[in-house]
C-alpha cells in the first residue's frame, strides 16, 4: 500500500483521517471514507476519487518511531531530513486504489492487493506536499526515491 508516506509529530488533538478529509475536500478532492480488513482487523481509510484515484491510511502505532529512527541512521538522507525525521511519530500511508474491491454497506468499500500508484503524478504530488505542509510534516516517495522538502 505504501508508494508514498507523510510523516508528521502527531498533534494535540491529534491528526485524524477526519481532519485529512477534511483538508482534502477544501483542496477540492473528492473524498469517501473505507476501510481494509483481514479477517477481524480493519484499517480505516480514505479513498481520494478524485482527481485522480488512490487510498490513504493513518499509522500512529509505537513501530512508526522506531522505523523513522532506521531511516535517520540512512547516511544518504539530508541533514536536516534526518534532524526532522528524528522527531516525528506518526505518517499517513498512501497507496493505490485494488481493482480488488467490493461493497460491505453503502459507501463502504474494501480495497486489497498490491500497489501500482505513482505519488509523482502532478495532481496527486500536489496534494501530497500540501497535506506535508498542513502537517509540518515529510513526503517521502517510495516509487521514485525522492524526499521532500529536500
Amino acid at each position: 500500500m505504501q508508494s508514498a508516506r507523510i510523516w508528521f509529530r502527531q498533534s494535540c488533538p491529534p491528526i485524524t483521517l477526519a481532519t485529512v478529509e477534511t483538508f482534502l475536500e477544501e483542496l477540492g478532492a473528492k473524498v469517501a471514507k473505507t476501510e481494509w480488513t483481514l479477517g477481524t482487523f480493519v484499517i480505516p481509510q480514505l479513498h481520494v476519487m478524485q482527481p485522480v484515484p488512490f487510498l490513504i491510511q493513518l499509522n500512529d502505532d509505537e513501530y512508526v518511531v522506531e522505523e523513522a529512527e532506521e531511516f535517520v541512521e540512512l547516511a544518504g538522507l539530508p541533514s536536516e531530513i534526518r534532524t526532522k525525521l528524528s522527531t516525528l511519530d506518526a505518517r499517513l500511508e498512501v497507496g493505490d486504489v485494488s481493482e480488488n474491491a467490493f461493497v460491505l454497506g453503502e459507501a463502504i468499500n474494501v480495497f486489497e492487493g498490491w500497489t501500482n500508484f505513482d505519488p509523482s503524478h502532478p495532481k496527486v504530488l500536489e496534494l501530497l506536499r500540501k497535506l506535508a505542509i498542513e502537517f509540518d510534516g515529510i513526503f517521502e516517495d517510495n516509487v521514485n526515491g525522492i524526499w521532500w522538502p529536500s
